[in-house]
């Protein structure tokens, strides 16, 4: 505790800022200085009282309360849309640094130390070392930059966008009823969400797999079911829009390459939770068999023995390849062969296909493959009821037929992940 007490006088200064805030920016009076009002005091009120032990629900509470004002001062210039881009970054960022000193920086109370052994059981790596979490971080802040840039164009703060290849694509896809619907910046919803994946992947140490389960899960709800969300929001672009965003298309990949990277810890906490009778989904544990991790660099070790710890566990079959490449033509096909009658369903089972091949690359979830089974099914069916031209016809079948063949290879695991 002692050695980051500094957090909470660091906490009490964001508050003193937050403070200052509508007087520095110049936001008087309006709902959001009122908001940063109210989280400057509490959080000068719960990081001055947080320097002890005792009282004020602490330890266990104020850390998480602390957090969560973090995470409201995330939302708020969203909600209330605020004024300048000045007001927007403040907040955010002071978010984010709230967050970082109330419970990623600080030990918390009944956290198991991360020191010693680290290997799963059965596993030959350990998929919470900081070379595998580190791409993770990455591809998180790429999306973050992305999504910070295009919220700033949906906020009124900057008049265009860029993109390369689809000209006004880009400020179609944001100007959409579909980004309409949402009451509040979808894209300034994605930055949030990026902010959020990038410091839960620096929370704990080596051990966090066995020692902090709940972080993990935390981690793996934002990365996996929100991150194919996005995925899902991004394929529908040209079906509801009608134009493509080059932008978004590259968070898609960055979303699609941190979840193949970052699935395989979440299994070992899975088998973790279901290899123990006890609670310790909250207070973590020291399973039996855990063993030492020889085999990880540290992070001050040479590129050509980092870059390769970086992806253990993700491999890529030349049949999933291939796959791949077959939904990205599956794509491409109503605009190269001029056919629109499965224009719709070619784009949205052709972006699947890539979705499903790209997943299945992470040696945990190399089963997932299999749902590529059903997409070459989906792409055969329609030809059932539907007459295309001949070119689009054949190409159909061709595609279908290979999408199944591939799909039935699993592709050798390079990796081992279970207890023998």
């Amino acid at each position: 505790m002692m050695s980051t007490l500094w957090t909470c006088f660091a906490t009490c200064f964001l508050g003193l800022w937050l403070l200052v805030a509508p007087v520095s920016f110049n936001y008087l009076g309006s709902p959001l200085a009122w908001s940063d009002g109210a989280s400057g005091l509490l959080l000068l009120f719960l990081g001055w009282f947080s320097r002890s032990q005792k009282g004020l629900w602490i330890p266990w509470i104020t850390p998480w309360v602390i957090a969560l004002i973090g995470v409201w001062l995330q939302a708020a210039p969203l909600i209330f849309w605020a004024p300048n881009a000045t007001i927007y970054l403040n907040d955010t960022i002071v978010g984010a640094l709230v967050i970082l000193f109330s419970i990623i920086l600080p030990h918390l109370p009944g956290q198991l130390p991360d020191e010693g052994p680290s290997l799963p059981p059965g596993w030959s790596y350990n998929p919470s070392s900081w070379p595998q979490r580190f791409p993770i971080f990455l591809l998180a802040m790429v999306g973050w930059f992305i999504s910070r840039y295009l919220a700033a164009y949906q906020l009124g703060y900057i008049n265009a966008v860029w993109d390369p290849f689809f000209g006004d694509g880009t400020l179609r896809v944001i100007t959409s009823n579909v980004s309409h619907a949402f009451p509040v910046s979808d894209a300034g919803l994605g930055a949030m969400a990026y902010t959020l994946e990038a410091l839960l992947t620096c929370k704990g140490g080596a051990r966090r797999w066995c020692t902090m389960p709940w972080m993990v899960v935390l981690f793996g709800i934002l990365v996996v079911p929100l991150g194919l969300t996005s995925i899902v929001l991004i394929i529908l672009q040209p079906l509801v829009v009608g134009s493509w965003c080059t932008l978004c298309l590259v968070t898609a990949f960055c979303m699609l390459v941190l979840i193949a990277l970052a699935i395989d810890e979440v299994v070992a906490v899975t088998q973790l939770l279901r290899s123990t009778k006890k609670k310790i989904f909250w207070k973590g544990t020291i399973p039996r068999g855990i063993g030492v991790d020889h085999r990880t660099p540290t992070m001050d070790a040479p590129l050509r023995k980092l870059l390769p710890a970086m992806v253990w566990g993700v491999s890529i079959p030349w049949n999933l390849f291939v796959c791949a490449l077959l939904g990205i033509w599956v794509m491409l096909c109503p605009s190269l062969l001029q056919e629109s009658i499965l224009a719709d369903s070619d784009h949205l089972l052709g972006a699947f296909v890539v979705v499903v091949s790209v997943i299945s690359m992470a040696e945990v979830a190399r089963e997932t493959r299999l749902l590529n089974l059903v997409l070459g099914a989906c792409l055969l069916l329609p030809l059932m009821w539907r007459t295309p031209a001949l070119p689009s016809l054949l190409n159909h079948l061709a595609m279908g037929a290979l999408l199944i063949l591939l799909s039935l290879r699993r592709g050798q695991i390079e990796e081992t992940y279970r207890k023998p």
